[in-house]
């Protein structure tokens, strides 16, 4: 969803503000899209990891899982340079190498383990929605 870089990096051309027509997005709505996102997009890639086998889409799925992660950590949207940097201090030391070797790659250069990729999807995916599941449940057993 890019309307939260829309409204935060508002330069006008020509006409109105976007301000004017788009309201802002709380964190927490953008907290509920990204949950979203990983259970809709990224969770199927866990069954039928075909959609990472285009050049650079390993990357960019790593670079996507910390900015998934630190949006749902800090509630606002990063680039996903920082969002790495943000990952490598605050994420297990286990996948350091993996999001360092996505922050670096360029055209032409090997991919990461489709493994390892697989593996930080599925640790993005469930600590990203751990909290959702669980008031799902709890909204289920009230």
């Amino acid at each position: 969803n890019q309307i939260p870089v829309l409204l935060e990096y508002d330069a006008i051309v020509e006409g109105p503000s976007i301000h004017d027509w788009i309201d802002p997005l709380s964190p927490q709505d953008l907290q509920s899209a990204v949950r979203a996102l990983l259970e809709t997009w990224w969770a199927p890639m866990l069954t039928d990891p075909s959609g990472l086998s285009r050049p650079g889409y390993q990357a960019y799925a790593i670079l996507s899982m910390c900015r998934a992660m630190s949006l749902l950590e800090h509630g606002a949207v990063v680039s996903k340079q920082n969002a790495a940097a943000w990952a490598l201090s605050s994420l297990p030391s286990q996948w350091a190498a993996l999001i360092s070797e996505a922050d670096k790659w360029c055209e032409g250069a090997p991919e990461s383990s489709l493994s390892a990729t697989l593996a930080f999807i599925r640790y993005a995916i469930d600590r990203g929605c751990r909290g959702l599941r669980e008031n799902r449940d709890e909204t289920r057993g009230a």
